[in-house]
């Protein structure tokens, strides 16, 4: 199993959480709950090649991506 770098990280102090991303092809997206430490929510490919950088809006109801341009062949 191949283990991506992350790439992108937020924090959003209302809702105590922190989402993180990576890139490559089998990327995830995750928010981590601060207090247990534990996944509240997994996405698996948010975008064809990850997450190169994201963010949180204030009440930490939405998070936004910027995905990583693909990779010519």
């Amino acid at each position: 199993m191949q283990c991506n770098q992350i790439s992108a990280t937020a924090y959003n102090k209302h809702r105590d959480i922190i989402v993180t991303a990576d890139t490559g092809e089998d990327s995830m997206l995750v928010v981590w709950d601060v207090n247990s430490g534990t996944p509240r929510k997994t996405i698996f490919n948010p975008h064809p090649e990850g997450v190169l950088a994201l963010d949180i809006n204030t009440d930490g109801t939405m998070i936004a991506t910027l995905s990583k341009a693909p990779t010519s062949t």
